[in-house]
């Protein structure tokens, strides 16, 4: 077991090479448990949030996530992920991947994840996002061949510019996705 608190990611960022500037105070526990029965190797959970973060010196808000992984017999591994922003569950992630034969088969659920926090990746663009967006999503396959279905749903949903002084409305219809097109 492992336990941090009170991490300022700022000053993080200032001694490690290559880490883009952060912004922030992490809080985080991890678990890491040997398997023994029909499991092999090792289990692991942890859980991380961080108040206030920012990238680069533009403010995202409060993230958190919680993280299991299970190793099976017969090669398979399980993996599971929530998300969430500003103290609400906005996403899951569960995926299993197989070693045999390399397949894996993952699915991402939004429920109101905001649109927002992924400004801080097109500002210099001059662009951005706001709104939320809900769905599912599966992704399943090999490396090889990958295929993505599902649905996205956009809520009040913008694309805008200050730059250059303009306001898209995105269209309401869900984005559907059926494997791969």
């Amino acid at each position: 077991t492992l336990s941090l608190s009170s991490i300022d990611l700022s000053a993080l960022s200032e001694v490690l090479p290559y880490l883009p500037q952060l912004g922030g105070m992490a809080e985080g526990d991890f678990h890491v448990i040997e398997q023994h029965g029909d499991s092999i190797g090792l289990s692991a959970m942890g859980s991380v949030s961080v108040r206030d973060l920012s990238y680069e010196g533009h403010h995202i808000g409060n993230v958190g996530t919680e993280v299991v992984y299970l190793p099976k017999s017969g090669g398979e591994h399980y993996a599971d992920a929530f998300i969430s922003f500003d103290d609400q569950d906005v996403g899951s992630i569960s995926a299993v991947y197989h070693d045999q034969d390399g397949s894996y088969q993952g699915d991402v659920a939004l429920t109101d994840f905001p649109l927002a926090p992924i400004n801080v990746f097109l500002e210099e663009a001059g662009f951005g996002l706001r709104g939320l967006a809900s769905g599912n999503l599966s992704l399943a396959g090999d490396s090889q061949r990958p295929r993505l279905s599902g649905t996205i749903d956009l809520n009040d949903a913008h694309f805008y510019s200050p730059v250059y002084g303009v306001d898209f409305l995105m269209d309401e219809r869900p984005l559907t996705f059926a494997d791969s097109r």
